[in-house]
């Protein structure tokens, strides 16, 4: 039984955001029944009476909830209306010896801009077309239509303007249409319709969102909540005339379940939070005549309520607050008890609303956070107001769904009338629904697609709407794609978008989920058999599961206790799946059968989870229940039956049973490297598994746990710039870890500290710490690496101050069975955050002030509470890491950004000072260990092997002359197989050693003694020295685009390599990547990429041919580019061409690689050759040269003879190559001297 303690206190505003129209001055409807202004004089200039000074049988129909201001006593002697008279606000005056009633003159409130409210009665503005576009007819010449024709005297007093006349053509809402503000509208020829006008809301800032819902306690819409332990949320209702009577309803449950107030009493879930004027508080079925909170005029049409939720959990308790407006008191104050119930397990996740027809906002819309929304009925109860853009009206969602989702469009939320769907019906079906003047569906499109929706993944769509046409856009492999392009004229009406399903579906309106970490899903199960413990709580068909512990709900044989108790109770198992008596089909709930009223069904959970996994979602892999069976060093396991000892239980096995364990890889020692298994070989008695990450790789990720400051790496430019991405998961699932990530300044005399995931997982913090000032006192050794002035530096002991600069609360920052992706933006006094699908930050702060302003050049990370935690970086990011430690607190895959392979090789550069150690091991939890030791000082390197921590043993050694400098970099290269290990410097191997035991590698670390080191693994050493140096943008690369023709959607990539910038250096400015349109030339034609591959030949290819006279020719058409040509353009007309004339087929032979033959050389055949393609005439290109050859036939006699002292002319046949290369000199040489010099215009921008 949910107990509600409740205590009351009057409060005022919290949150003031929009205060759009003076209610002291004007009316907002005809009747004025909200008005609250200080009038107090009739029509005739006559003084009111006190309400409250009026006999009893005057005001004894007129009780105190009928004034706006609560009571008489508070209305004074003002006008209202509390009898609802259709003239409007009145009041009584004396008349004679008697009280007498008598209308106010309170005006219309006039707006030009907006409308304030849903109906919109006070817009005065000068909006002359309909919503579709349709161009307004004057009221004065369409009066006699109104169905109200009776009133006609009152028609002027119902516009703003005061009359007919006056109002135009203008939209305008004279008979108070609930939808809002209309016109009539033009049909065809003669006749006439009434419309409804596109009149933005006065607060129409970003996201409008409309909701109604029953008043019964009936919740079937859910939004997910954010963490923190409140809740802001601003609500206006719909119509001002509902001042009285209206109500807005507000659930916070543990479910999203859909329910009513039956349910959430019988589950102990949830809350229901009333606002009300006639009161407010929270309500449950039990206490229906509980006392409310005496809230007067707290809902509003005209103006926001501002709400905030406070909620605070003790070990016994729940304590809930809830503010209105800028009060520090609450209105009201519930005390709910955990204990036996859902609560204590479970926090606050969502929220619902329901009661009159309301406009709401939430503070994540304005830091542009997302929800998430759940809906699994057929009924529209939320709407969100399209949003505009150049071309028109567009709707951004994702969706979650398995079948028959739908999304509606209308003109208003609460009108049917010649509504739009799109229908999602299925995974590759989605079809387009108008519904026509009789309200039946007629279908006008169609679409099939593979893959559209998918109850596992977020699909996201984009519907644009211009004018009268409707286009549906879907995000397929990263690409927009137009699903459908249709036009009707319904589509010219719509202004509201909402979204109903029959069985389970996820929404994100107008913002981005993806990347958002879920809670930790241990989501596994044996072969669809045995003990299954995850967190699903949907079947395969889209059913939401219900909580066990509702027992009219659960059938008889699932009831008994003890069948939960290998979960942790009933309580605890939630509404999850569960498999409790071993069936055969797998884990199972139990739904509301959609096919009955009334009734329920077992249903068996989402196939997709429930399988075997191949992989790993926990770090440790104590989830893993695959059947690999082999180890990373390809030995066969052993049954874990035939090894059991003391120190290994079942219970420390995820399956049911030592037989269905198999002898398949487990963790049952919750070992940090993962799943392991004993051999087959007594050689290596257990061995490690490759069982992989579901989503990381393996080669990727690092291992991190205590805190240390003396090991840091650098801040890269591209850092600073576009972020850095990371991913996080907590390496062990039953405990909480955040992670500290510092970042200092160059002199490390300042630095930033973030902490992700403080306070069990739910806050970010940042602080500033300043080494000199004065404040909270640290101790501490640290040593630096200055890098400024190209030396190693020991500081001294110092003392530094810590101010907290910004926290923000959210959930599972840190997930234990899913990672959760990040990017980390550093500048100079600024810190972003976000999560690494999304390109806006979720946290950031920016100093304005000066003192707590530095440029990070260092950064440094580990653990909270120093439990291991695994931090994936992209396998492209290069890490420079900086070291003055003998401890080790991270350790990386001996494979660090290369593939897994058993065999291979390690590649470290190093520069700095001290004796260096890298440690190889099979695993940190394995006493046994491997240690190359690089001593400078004594000039030798070692091979040392630890069992424990105090007795070692040397295995190799050699000398080494020069080990490495502060002031360059030096490589050292590990090689290793099972049987050997050697150690090269540079090509020179400086140590070898063949092993006795098989060597396996899979893990290591790099520390430092009596020194610090700079080095980096498996990447090119970073540019750290030398003056700060930005870099610059390399060529543009190749387009990548959706179409190879015909215009399609693409992007182009450019990197910063001429020249990089060094570390200290700033990335370059600009974009990195260019998308837009692209191939944006008709198909069939030779595309603007390889014409420039075109000109690039002829550029570099000059063929200039000497051949004997007689001798056979044979001419190529560019054959290296003629496959991709004749690909794109296979309907190209080619041609040769001979100095400038058509090479005739009866004169020479072309073949069908378009080949020029000429069979016998001669005199006539000198001059140039042009293979050349045309095109459309009408393409931009009609004409393209392929290739461009020069022939000289030589003789043995001279070709012109001619008498001294005479002229003759000598003939030039290169005018052809004036068509194809651009400011050609051309010259006559005589005797190899330059006799005579011309210049050619330029005829192609082809250069020579």
């Amino acid at each position: 039984m949910l107990r509600v303690i409740l205590l009351f206190s009057y409060a005022s505003e919290i949150l003031s955001q929009f205060d759009f129209i003076n209610l002291n001055e004007c009316k907002l409807t005809p009747e004025g029944t909200e008005y609250m202004g200080t009038l107090s004089k009739t029509k005739s200039n006559v003084t009111c009476l006190e309400w409250n000074s009026l006999t009893e049988q005057f005001v004894e129909n007129l009780p105190d909830h009928l004034f706006p201001d609560g009571s008489k006593v508070s209305a004074k002697n003002f006008c209202r209306n509390p009898t609802k008279d259709r003239n409007g606000p009145w009041c009584y005056t004396k008349l004679k010896s008697r009280p007498s009633s008598a209308v106010c003159d309170v005006p219309f409130c006039k707006n030009t801009e907006c409308r304030v409210s849903g109906p919109g009665m006070e817009f005065a503005g000068s909006i002359e077309s309909s919503v579709s576009g349709k161009k307004c007819l004057q009221w004065v010449e369409k009066k006699n239509i109104f169905t109200f024709a009776k009133q006609i005297k009152m028609i002027n007093k119902a516009f703003p303007d005061g009359t007919l006349t006056a109002a135009g053509r203008k939209c305008r809402n004279p008979d108070g249409k609930i939808s809002g503000p209309w016109c009539y509208v033009e049909t065809n020829g003669t006749k006439y319709d009434t419309e409804l006008c596109d009149v933005p809301f006065c607060d129409d800032t970003g996201t409008v969102a409309y909701s109604e819902g029953s008043s019964s306690g009936q919740y079937f819409f859910f939004s997910s909540l954010p963490a923190g332990g409140y809740f802001n949320i601003s609500v206006r209702l719909w119509n001002p005339a509902e001042w009285n009577e209206g109500q807005v309803f507000l659930y916070l449950g543990v479910y999203d379940i859909p329910l009513d107030r039956h349910d959430n009493n019988k589950w102990n879930s949830g809350i229901e939070i009333l606002i009300g004027n006639s009161g407010s508080g929270i309500v449950s079925q039990e206490d229906a005549g509980q006392t409310l909170a005496d809230t007067p005029f707290v809902l509003s049409g005209a103006k926001w309520t501002n709400l905030c939720v406070q909620w605070v959990f003790t070990e016994l308790n729940i304590l809930v607050k809830i503010f209105e407006s800028s009060s520090y008191e609450p209105f009201t104050t519930a005390l709910i008890p955990i204990k036996g119930t859902i609560f204590e397990f479970e926090r606050f996740r969502f929220f619902s609303l329901g009661g009159s027809p309301s406009i709401w906002s939430t503070e994540m819309d304005y830091l542009e956070e997302c929800f998430v929304h759940t809906v699994s009925q057929l009924s529209y109860t939320r709407f969100w107001l399209l949003k505009k853009n150049m071309a028109g009206a567009f709707l951004d969602f994702f969706v979650k769904s398995k079948q028959n989702s739908t999304i509606v469009f209308r003109s208003a939320p609460m009108v049917e009338f010649h509504q739009v769907e799109i229908q999602l019906v299925n995974k590759s079906k989605m079809c387009i629904v108008v519904y026509n003047d009789d309200n039946l569906p007629i279908k006008i499109g169609e679409v099939s697609c593979s893959n559209l929706i998918d109850l596992m993944e977020w699909k996201y769509f984009r519907i644009s709407l211009t004018k009268s046409t409707l286009a549906v856009f879907w995000n397929s492999r990263d690409a927009m794609e137009l699903l459908i392009e249709i036009n009707h004229p319904y589509i010219a009406g719509v202004l509201w978008a909402g979204f109903a399903s029959p069985r389970v579906s996820y929404w994100a309106i107008y913002c981005d989920p993806r990347g958002i970490p879920p809670p930790a899903l241990l989501d596994c199960n044996s072969q669809g058999l045995g003990r299954f413990v995850g967190t699903v709580s949907v079947t395969s068909e889209g059913g939401q599961c219900l909580p066990w512990t509702d027992e009219s709900s659960i059938p008889k044989e699932y009831r008994d206790y003890a069948l939960f108790q290998p979960y942790g109770g009933k309580i605890a198992c939630e509404n999850f799946c569960r498999n409790l008596d071993n069936d055969p089909n797998g884990p199972f709930c139990i739904v509301r059968d959609s096919n009955s009223d009334g009734g329920f069904s077992k249903e068996y959970c989402h196939s997709q989870l429930l399988e075997p996994k191949t992989c790993k979602d926990v770090g440790t892999g104590s989830d893993y229940m695959g059947q690999l069976n082999e180890t990373r060093s390809k030995r066969g396991c052993k049954p874990w039956s035939s090894v059991m000892d003391e120190v290994i239980h079942i219970n420390d096995f995820p399956d049911s049973s030592v037989k269905d364990a198999s002898n398949f890889c487990r963790n049952p020692t919750n070992s940090i490297t993962g799943c392991w298994c004993y051999t087959d070989d007594p050689t290596v008695p257990m061995d490690l598994c490759a069982v992989n990450d579901c989503d990381r790789p393996y080669e990727c990720t690092i291992l991190a746990t205590t805190y240390m400051e003396d090991i840091l790496m650098y801040i890269l430019p591209s850092w600073r710039k576009k972020g850095l991405n990371f991913w996080l998961k907590a390496w062990n699932p039953d405990v909480y870890e955040g992670l500290i990530i510092k970042m200092l300044s160059i002199d490390s005399s300042g630095a930033y500290i973030l902490i992700i995931g403080d306070e069990e997982n739910e806050k970010l913090k940042l602080y500033y710490r300043n080494d000199y000032e004065s404040g909270k006192i640290f101790t501490k050794c640290l040593t630096n690496h200055i890098q400024s002035e190209r030396r190693i530096e020991k500081r001294v002991i110092f003392t530094f101050s810590v101010i907290l600069l910004y926290a923000k609360t959210l959930s599972h920052l840190i997930p234990s069975g899913k990672w959760a992706g990040y990017w980390l933006r550093v500048g100079n006094g600024k810190i972003e955050l976000g999560y690494n699908e999304r390109e806006t930050s979720f946290f950031e702060w920016k100093s304005s002030n000066d003192s707590y302003t530095i440029n990070p050049v260092f950064m440094s990370y580990g653990t909270i509470k120093n439990h291991w935690i695994g931090i994936s970086f992209k396998c492209s990011e290069c890490l420079t890491e900086i070291t003055s430690s003998e401890k080790e607190n991270k350790i990386y895959p001996a494979t660090f950004r290369k593939g897994d392979t058993l065999n291979s090789n390690l590649i470290l550069n190093f520069r700095g000072t001290g004796s260096t150690t890298i440690t190889l091991m099979w695993s940190p939890d394995f006493n046994r260990r491997l240690a190359i030791e690089i001593d400078k000082m004594i000039g030798n390197i070692s091979l040392v092997e630890y069992n424990n921590s105090s007795e070692s043993r040397v295995l190799a050694t050699s000398t080494l002359t020069y080990a490495y400098s502060n002031k360059r970099w030096t490589e050292y290269i590990i090689r290793y197989s099972e049987t050997y290990l050697s150690v090269h410097k540079g090509e020179t191997e400086v140590l070898r050693w063949k092993s006795s035991f098989p060597l396996l590698i899979y893990w290591f670390s790099v520390t430092v003694r009596n020194g610090t080191m700079v080095w980096i693994a498996n990447c090119p050493p970073t540019d750290i020295d030398g003056e700060p140096r930005d870099g610059s943008w390399g060529d543009w690369g190749p387009w990548s685009c959706s179409v190879t023709c015909g215009r399609g959607y693409g992007k182009i990539e450019r990197k910063c390599n001429k020249p990089p910038p060094n570390v200290f250096g700033n990335d370059c400015e600009g974009p990195s990547t260019y998308s837009g349109p692209c191939n944006d030339f008709p198909c069939g034609e030779i595309s603007p990429g390889t014409h420039t591959l075109i000109r690039r030949y002829l550029s570099n290819q000059h063929k200039a041919r000497e051949v004997e006279a007689k001798e056979r020719v044979l001419l190529s058409c560019n054959p290296s580019l003629m496959p991709l040509i004749i690909n794109e353009a296979n309907d190209l007309n080619v041609t040769w061409s001979h100095n400038g004339f058509k090479c005739s087929k009866l004169k020479y032979h072309i073949d069908e690689n378009f080949t020029l033959t000429i069979s016998r050389a001669h005199e006539k055949h000198n001059g140039v050759y042009l293979c050349t393609a045309y095109q459309s005439p009408n393409s931009i290109l009609p004409r393209i040269v392929l290739e461009a050859v020069s022939l000289v036939v030589r003789k043995n006699r001279p070709s012109k003879k001619v008498s001294q002292g005479r002229s003759v002319t000598l003939k030039c046949n290169g005018l052809a190559l004036g068509h194809v290369y651009a400011d050609l000199s051309l010259r006559w040489e005589l005797n190899g001297s330059v006799w005579k010099e011309y210049s050619i215009g330029a005829l192609e921008m082809v250069p020579p």
